[in-house]
C-alpha cells in the first residue's frame, strides 16, 4: 500500500508555535547560517514531535535511511534553482526511498509523505519553517499523519536559487513499513 502525501511550500512570515514555546527545543529559533545540519535537523525533529504529541499522536522515530534520500534530495535544490519534488534528472521520492533501503520488496506495507521548505534569514529557522510546514494543510496533513512511524530530516544553508544568501533548505521524510 502506498500512501503520497507530497507538497510544496515556499515560507512566507510566521508566528512561534506551542509547540516549540512548550517543547524547548534546542535551536528552534537558530538563524540558517548559524545552524549545522546536526542542529537544525534535531529542532525540527523536536517541533515535530511536539505538535504530534499536542495532538495525542506517537512521536516519530528517526530514521538514517529516510535522512539520505532527503539529503539526496535536498543537494538536489540548493543552489540550482530547483524547489520540487523531483528535480530535473533526479529519481522520483519512491524510487530515492528504494535506492536507500526504506522500501524493499518484501514489506507488505508502506507508506511515506515528503515536505520541502526554504526560508531566508529568520524565515528559515526550524521553529519559523515548521510553523509555516503546519499552517499548510497538506503538510500539516504529513506532519500529523497517524500512520507514519519514522522521519528523516535534510538542512542545508541557502536557498533554491542560491547557496550564498543567508536561508535553509528543509526537505522532510515521513514513512511507515511493515514487515
Amino acid at each position: 500500500m502506498l500512501i503520497a502525501s507530497v507538497v510544496l511550500c515556499l515560507l512566507g512570515g510566521g508566528t512561534a508555535s506551542a509547540a516549540g514555546k512548550k517543547g524547548g527545543c534546542k535551536w528552534a529559533n537558530t538563524m540558517p547560517n548559524e545552524l549545522t545540519k546536526k542542529q537544525a535537523r534535531a529542532a525540527v525533529h523536536c517541533l515535530t514531535n511536539a505538535q504530534r504529541r499536542e495532538h495525542g499522536l506517537s512521536t516519530l522515530r528517526y530514521s538514517k535511511r529516510l535522512e539520505r534520500a532527503a539529503v539526496a534530495h535536498n543537494r538536489e535544490m540548493v543552489g540550482t534553482g530547483c524547489f520540487a519534488h523531483e528535480c530535473p534528472g533526479e529519481p522520483a521520492v519512491v524510487n530515492r526511498l528504494r535506492e536507500v533501503g526504506y522500501i524493499l520488496k518484501k514489506l507488505v506495507y508502506w507508506a511515506f509523505g515528503e515536505n520541502l521548505a526554504w526560508g531566508e534569514r529568520e524565515r528559515g529557522t526550524p521553529q519559523a519553517v515548521t510553523d509555516a510546514l503546519f499552517a499548510s494543510p497538506g503538510h500539516r496533513e504529513n506532519i500529523l499523519n497517524p500512520k507514519f512511524r519514522h522521519i528523516g530530516i535534510a538542512f542545508h544553508k541557502g536557498t533554491p536559487a542560491s547557496a550564498d544568501v543567508v536561508g535553509g533548505v528543509y526537505t522532510i521524510e515521513f514513512g511507515a513499513r511493515k514487515n
